[in-house]
């Protein structure tokens, strides 16, 4: 990674700073206190030949001293700051109306919205709240009569504010980084299966969030090279990064970009497959703008919900007993909730109800494994 430890703003500060001082100081040494000294002395000697002189104000006089030369010194350093600020405002406006980034086309809209933007992409349509979770709360659109009545359904015809996209079909997953001063300190992607919409919709799918350890394969550099320029164009400095893509017909896409962690504790996954602590490397990161070590790719590792076989309260589990016996070495956290609890609604996510941590050295064989749990460990509810 190419180090870069100084930010530029620090670097623009700093010289503004030095500049200030000279410039305002060869003012004061050259122009300022010769003139008040002249002052003081005409001032002076007319108040020896005249006792009743009375001294006129002199605006060299009022700003010979070192306190006022402090002032102008932050008063110009000041503005500096601040035209590099508006500069930068600037630059990041036009970049809003700039498509430097491939990504989902879609925005928030109001009733009167919704047919115009429909005519203009077609279906199918997603619509959901920007405040939902996952595909918490989103409605497929296939057709005009179903957005008729997503527009009642959604409360976009009440005013309720929604957002509405293209409906991508493709692989989807996602790539999460840490960045320092710009750059991409460690990096790591994740495969969903099935694809968060179905999996969110459909009660009897064991979903699967599985990251790969062959981030180096040829298939990722598309994705790693558009993750890098959304940091770039961005302007992304220190921080975690979190995008969500889609690789289908219409190529690859980013449906997500946000500057923060993943969900789901996804980072605790990262800590188990590369047998480090990235929430070490987070603050190693912000206090010395430098990574601390450096992930082993030695496992891929995974997560799988594990959903309950009704809404209700949890009556037991079957099937556990062989998963251990099995896989017991390669399960490196679970959380079952203990029967007498309730069960959560399947659109509450990964983690509302029971799910299991796995990793393997090999990427095909975890799949395999965390296919035999979803097909072997029951949840049951009434």
């Amino acid at each position: 990674m190419k180090k870069k430890n100084i930010p530029a703003e620090f670097v623009f500060q700093l010289f503004a700073l030095i500049i200030a001082i000279i410039v305002v100081h060869a003012f004061y040494v050259s122009v300022v206190r010769p003139n008040a000294a002249e002052v003081i002395e005409q001032q002076t000697l007319a108040a020896q030949e005249n006792p009743d002189y009375v001294r006129d104000r002199s605006t060299w006089v009022l700003v010979k001293d070192f306190e006022q030369e402090a002032c102008f010194i932050l008063m110009i350093w000041a503005l500096a700051i601040m035209g590099y600020k508006a500069r930068l405002i600037l630059s990041e406006r036009r970049l809003l109306e700039v498509d430097l980034v491939p990504i989902a086309e879609g925005m928030r809209i109001l009733p009167e919205d919704t047919r115009e933007f429909a005519r203009q992409v077609g279906f199918p349509l997603i619509i959901k709240p920007p405040a939902g979770a996952g595909a918490s709360g989103t409605w497929k659109v296939r057709n005009e009569q179903e957005l008729e009545r997503v527009i009642q359904d959604s409360g976009l015809a009440d005013g309720v504010e929604v957002a509405i996209e293209e409906f991508i079909q493709g692989h989807e997953g996602y790539l999460d980084t840490l960045c320092i001063n710009g750059e991409v300190a460690h990096e790591f992607i994740t495969h969903y299966y099935p694809n968060v919409l179905t999996a969110m919709r459909e009660r009897w799918i064991s979903p699967q969030m599985v990251t790969t350890n062959r981030i180096e394969a040829e298939g990722y550099l598309e994705v790693r090279q558009m993750a890098r320029d959304v940091i770039r164009v961005l302007d992304i400095g220190t921080s975690a990064t979190h995008m969500e893509w889609f690789a289908g017909p219409k190529g690859l896409k980013f449906s997500e970009i946000g500057c923060r962690p993943p969900g789901v504790g996804q980072w605790d996954v990262y800590n188990a497959a590369n047998e480090f602590d990235l929430y070490r490397e987070w603050g190693t990161a912000m206090v010395h703008g430098r990574p601390h070590g450096k992930p082993s790719r030695r496992y891929a590792a995974g997560m799988i919900a594990l959903r309950p076989s009704q809404d209700g309260r949890i009556t037991g589990y079957s099937g556990l007993q062989a998963i251990e016996r099995e896989f017991g070495n390669c399960v490196v956290a679970s959380h079952l909730p203990a029967v007498g609890s309730p069960t959560q609604p399947v659109e509450g996510g990964y983690m509302a109800n029971a799910w299991m941590r796995v990793r393997h050295p090999d990427y095909d064989t975890l799949r395999q494994i965390l296919d035999t749990i979803g097909e072997t460990v029951q949840v049951h509810a009434d």
